[in-house]
This record gives C-alpha cells, structure tokens and sequence, in this order.
C-alpha cells in the first residue's frame, strides 16, 4: 500500500525507498541473501521447524518469515 501511495502522489522511487525505510525501519531489509539461506538451513535441518523459532532465532519479523 505504502508503494502504491507514493506512486500516486508522484513520488520518485528513490523518495519511496526512503520513505519507506524510514517508516518501517530494519523490516525492509529483512529480506537479504543471508536471511535467505538462514531460513533456508534451518528448514532443511528440521522440516518441523516453526516460523516462531526462525523469527527468534535469525531475528527477522514474521511476516517475512511466512512470505514464501
């Protein structure tokens, strides 16, 4: 939503990215190549893994976690 806003009033995407960082702080980086295979690891360890456990354990927030 916050993107579809900042295109409607004309904001450039760099203004939007700052923004947006700005408003949700370490949430918008959460999503990196070694968060990545963080998950990815610990998933393949233990296929019963919980999303509460990954979020504890690699510090990112849950929605990030049940994303994909």
């Amino acid at each position: 939503m916050a993107i579809k806003f900042c295109c409607k009033v004309d904001f450039s995407a760099t203004k939007t990215v700052e923004l947006i960082q700005r408003a949700y702080r370490d949430a918008v980086s959460s999503r990196t190549d070694d968060n990545i295979v963080a998950v990815d690891k610990m998933v393949k360890e233990d296929r019963n893994v919980t999303s509460v456990l990954i979020v504890d354990t690699i510090g990112i927030p849950k929605t990030v976690v049940l994303r994909n």
